[in-house]
């Protein structure tokens, strides 16, 4: 490169990052990015023009320079980095400030690095370098007609980003689909067959031979007649005069005198089952002793309360 040619790009290069700068402060993120892409561009084209590499295409171009050792590991990352950034404020007008503060910082530390590694009096080209080189572009010739001619530097990256994300996508949600159906299907089973599995017992009862319960009942019934016919009269009598004697006695009406407790056995001692204020009339069952009567409370069949405290009406 010709001392003044060089010394021009070099301004051409500086006047870039200054724009890039300049626009970063006036808040034009989109424009400061695709200004950044622009003097990226500018320095890969003197690089290639350099080291004699012959196309027009970004990505392959910076491709080129690291395959030949041209560039470091370190730089071919910024530089596609940079050229990411520009092709998405480009493409889809991105306007965000920490892209534009990532891309303007990456570039102004190329362009040191550029200024100090990639001038010529510090590389000198080896032959071997220059066989790849001629190696790599007659490739690239051989394959050129296979390229669509209208291909942009971005555009099928993002469209393989997207088949990946959808292929992705699919691969996560359809197994999903398919357990939620299986689950589905699973309650479905259960709700129908459990149901006639829960029915089966009513059916059955339901079923019974009308003769046989006929005839069982006619049997216990013959056998309730016999016991009952077996039954000694002196009982029976007894039995008799004792409901007499308890229906004589349910008659009498009895009243508390004063605050009574109503307890579960003839003691003190006894659970409490509740209280019975003064002249309430009682459900008066029996005697129990000189001391305690029984009585119903609240669906007690016998509960016990003192005698001293009962009025006979």
């Amino acid at each position: 490169m010709p001392g003044s040619e060089q010394y021009n790009s070099w301004l051409q290069i500086q006047e870039g990052v200054r724009e890039t700068e300049k626009l970063m402060s006036q808040k034009k993120y989109n424009l400061s990015m695709i200004k950044a892409r622009q003097t990226l561009e500018f320095m890969v084209k003197c690089l290639t023009d350099k080291y004699n590499i012959s196309h027009d295409d970004l990505i392959d171009s910076i491709e080129d320079l690291y395959q030949i050792r041209v560039i470091s590991k370190s730089t071919y990352e910024h530089y596609n980095k940079i050229r990411i950034i520009g092709n998405k404020a480009t493409h889809e007008g991105d306007n965000n400030a920490y892209n534009a503060n990532t891309a303007y910082h990456l570039l102004s530390q190329e362009v040191f690095t550029f200024s100090n590694d990639y001038s010529p009096r510090k590389k000198v080209r080896t032959k071997a370098m220059e066989e790849d080189v001629e190696g790599r572009n007659s490739n690239r010739n051989q394959n050129f007609s296979e390229r669509p001619s209208n291909r942009s530097s971005s555009y099928p990256n993002r469209q393989r980003r997207r088949r990946r994300k959808q292929n992705n996508a699919i691969r996560i949600i359809v197994p999903i689909v398919i357990i939620i159906v299986l689950v589905a299907f699973t309650f479905l089973l259960r709700a129908i067959f459990g149901g006639k599995k829960n029915a089966n017992p009513t059916t059955a009862i339901a079923t019974v031979n009308p003769t046989v319960a006929t005839s069982s009942v006619e049997l216990s019934t013959t056998a309730a007649l016999e016991s009952s016919s077996s039954v000694d009269p002196s009982l029976t009598s007894s039995e008799e005069s004792s409901s007499s004697s308890s229906a004589s006695s349910s008659t009498e009406v009895y009243k508390t005198n004063s605050k009574l407790n109503v307890r579960s056995a003839p003691s003190t001692d006894s659970t409490l089952l509740g209280t019975l204020e003064s002249g309430v009339t009682v459900d008066y069952v029996k005697k129990h002793n000189d001391e305690w009567a029984v009585i119903r409370f609240e669906g007690t069949a016998e509960a016990y309360v003192a005698s001293k405290y009962l009025t006979k009406q």
